[in-house]
């Protein structure tokens, strides 16, 4: 059994073989179930939903890329933060569909972004938080590829 932190969340992760994993995420029960990799991404399913990460695995952290969104978690009891710097970047290749957003745009936190086309599927990037749109590096029909910039975001400037 690992346990994972990220930002507030605590996460306990139990493999069950095969694949297979029980994770509890706050106390709430998941069932994961690995599908496969396929070089840096990571194909698996979270309670019959499937998603792609990219994942690099080191000896004291994990590093994912999911939704266009970078986060780190510290392996063991260690507390880690979300890596927020910098650019929200793809995390696989792709197609841009839509961009719904322009730089100097205000967007507050679940706003979608853009929509990319991954595996056949569509994927919004979302707002993580309230903030401010820099720079748009994307257009709608631009092929993407894992970790390319897409949109930067920088906190909304504060008192009005």
């Amino acid at each position: 059994m690992s346990s994972l932190r990220f930002a507030d969340w605590a996460a306990r992760v139990t493999p069950r073989g095969d694949g297979d994993f029980s994770v509890s995420l706050d106390g709430e029960a998941h069932e994961v179930r690995l599908i496969g990799r396929e070089g840096d991404l990571l194909l698996f399913e979270v309670d019959g939903q499937k998603y792609t990460a990219a994942v690099e695995i080191r000896r004291d952290q994990v590093e994912v890329w999911l939704e266009g969104r970078r986060a780190v978690f510290s392996r063991g009891r260690r507390r880690a933060a979300a890596q927020t710097a910098g650019p929200l970047r793809a995390e696989m290749a792709g197609r841009v569909l839509e961009v719904r957003v322009k730089a100097g745009d205000k967007v507050a936190a679940g706003d979608v972004l853009l929509v990319a086309e991954t595996m056949k599927m569509e994927h919004p990037l979302r707002a993580e938080a309230a903030a401010e749109v820099v720079r748009v590096f994307v257009a709608a029909g631009d092929r993407i590829r894992p970790g390319e910039p897409l949109i930067e975001l920088k906190p909304p400037a504060q008192g009005g």
